[in-house]
C-alpha cells in the first residue's frame, strides 16, 4: 500500500514517528563518543543501578513511618510528685529539645534511642537499656516521637533483661487519640543468607532520621539464647548512629528481620560490623511480655536445639539415623545445675516434645511458651527419653545472675 493512499491523519502520525525515530537515532549516535558496542552494556548497567537505587528508596519510604525516637524520663530528685501532663506541650511537626522543662515539668531525661511500632496493639519495641534506670526499675515515662514529629507519652509494659528487649505501650489520654497505626511487615530471619542486602533504620533525637544500607555478614549459630547469647545474633556490614540502636533491620522487601543492638559482650569490636537480634526470636518473646508484663527473665535451666541442628552436629548421617528420637520436639543440649530442670531430673540428651500441653516443633515455640507461662508458675513438660514418655512438673524461676549467657 502506498503512503499517499493512507488517510491524512494516519499519514501525519506515520510521519511524526518517522521523524521521532530519526531524531532519537541521531541523538543516540551523537551523544557518546564510545563505540556503539559499549553503549547497550553501559545503559543496562545504569538501568540496573537505577533500579537498585529505587529499591533502596522504596525500603526507606515503606519502613520509616513505623520508626520512632524514644526518650525516657525520671522524676527529678527533690521535686514533688507532679502528675503526668495531660498533653505534651507542643504541636505535631514542632520539634522540641528533649529534656526542656516546659515539656515535662519535674522530670529529667534518662536515655534516648530508637524503636519501632510493633504488633496489632501498636506497641513500641525498643531496647531495655533505653528505658531502665541503673537500679533496674523502669523509667517514669517515655516520650515517643512519631515519624511526623508528633510526640506521645508511653510507659514500659515489660522487658526481657537477657535479650535487652523492651515493649512500650502508649498512654491514652482523653480526648487525645492515637494516630492510625500500621506496623511494618515481619520477615523470616531464618530465610536470610550471607550476602543479602539489609538496611538499618533509626530515629536519633532531633530532626534527622537514620538509614544505612549494608550486607548480611553473619548468621546466627543457634536459635536458643539460653547458654550462648552471642551465637544468636545476625551480623551486618554497616555502621549505626548510637541512638539508632533499637530500630529495625529490614530486608530488600522492607520486612523486619531483626532489631539492632549494640555489640554483644565478649565480641570483638570490628569497625563496620553491627549486630541485630533476629525477629524470629523477638516475636515470641514479645508475646510473653505482652501477656505477663514481666521485668525479669524466666528460666528453666536448659539449652535446646532443633532436631535439624542436631543432625548437623552428629559425626555421620548414620549416627543420626540410628538415634532413637521422637517425630517432633526439640533436643535438650545442656542442663544447668542447680536449676529447676536439674532438680526435676531432666537430662541432656532428652527430647522436649510438649510444654503445658502444646506440642513443640521449634525452639521459638519453646521460648514463647516459657515467657507466656511466666515466673512462679508451673510448667508441665513431656520428655521423650530412650523411647519412653516421661512427665515432669517444675516451677519457672527467674534467671540467676550466675547463669547469664555468654
Amino acid at each position: 500500500m502506498k503512503v499517499d493512499s493512507l488517510p491524512t491523519a494516519l499519514r501525519r502520525l506515520l510521519l511524526f514517528f518517522t521523524c521521532l525515530g530519526v531524531a532519537l537515532g541521531v541523538r543516540a549516535t551523537g551523544a557518546s563518543s564510545e563505540p556503539k558496542a559499549k553503549n547497550p552494556r553501559a545503559r543496562q548497567a545504569l538501568d540496573a543501578a537505577t533500579r537498585l537505587q529505587d529499591a533502596f528508596a522504596s525500603v526507606a519510604e515503606r519502613v520509616s513511618p513505623s520508626v520512632v525516637c524514644i526518650t525516657s524520663y525520671v522524676r527529678q530528685e527533690g521535686q514533688g510528685q507532679e502528675a503526668l501532663p495531660d498533653t505534651v506541650a507542643h504541636q505535631p511537626g514542632q520539634w522540641l529539645e528533649a529534656g526542656e522543662p516546659e515539656q515535662y515539668p519535674g522530670f529529667q531525661k534518662l536515655h534516648s534511642g530508637s524503636g519501632v511500632i510493633f504488633g496489632a496493639d501498636c506497641h513500641v519495641l525498643t531496647l531495655r537499656q533505653f528505658v531502665i534506670r541503673p537500679s533496674g526499675e523502669p523509667a517514669d515515662l517515655v516520650d515517643v516521637e512519631l515519624h511526623n514529629g508528633e510526640h506521645l507519652m508511653s510507659q514500659v509494659l515489660g522487658v526481657e533483661p537477657t535479650l535487652n528487649v523492651a515493649v512500650l505501650e502508649f498512654v491514652r489520654l482523653a480526648p487525645r487519640q492515637l494516630p492510625p497505626c500500621a506496623p511494618p511487615v515481619l520477615g523470616d530471619s531464618d530465610s536470610l543468607r550471607v550476602g543479602y542486602w539489609t538496611f538499618a533504620l533509626g530515629d536519633p533525637e532531633g530532626p534527622p532520621k537514620f538509614f544505612s544500607p549494608g550486607v548480611l555478614a553473619g548468621l546466627p549459630e543457634r536459635r536458643c539464647y539460653q547458654e550462648q547469647l552471642s551465637a544468636t545474633y545476625l551480623q551486618a556490614s554497616m555502621k549505626l548512629h548510637p541512638e539508632a540502636y533499637g530500630g529495625p533491620l529490614v530486608n530488600i522487601r522492607g520486612e523486619i528481620v531483626g532489631i539492632t543492638t549494640p555489640r554483644p559482650p565478649r565480641q570483638a569490636d570490628f569497625d563496620g560490623l553491627e549486630y541485630a537480634l533476629p525477629i524470629n526470636i523477638v516475636t515470641p518473646i514479645y508475646e510473653g511480655i505482652r501477656a505477663n508484663k514481666s521485668l525479669r527473665s524466666p528460666w528453666l535451666g536448659i539449652a535446646v536445639l532443633e532436631i535439624v541442628d542436631l543432625r548437623q552436629r552428629l559425626p555421620t548421617p548414620e549416627a543420626f539415623r540410628s538415634l532413637v528420637r521422637p517425630r517432633f520436639g526439640i533436643y535438650i543440649d545442656a542442663v544447668f545445675d542447680p536449676s529447676p530442670a536439674s532438680r526435676a531430673d531432666i537430662r541432656a540428651g532428652d527430647f522436649l516434645i510438649s510444654f503445658n500441653g502444646r506440642r513443640l516443633f521449634s525452639v521459638y515455640r519453646f521460648q514463647e511458651q516459657l515467657h507466656l507461662t511466666g515466673i512462679g508458675r508451673t510448667a508441665k513438660l513431656e520428655i521423650f527419653r530412650a523411647g519412653e514418655i516421661v512427665l515432669k512438673e517444675l516451677v519457672v524461676e527467674e534467671r540467676p545472675e550466675a547463669a547469664r549467657p555468654k
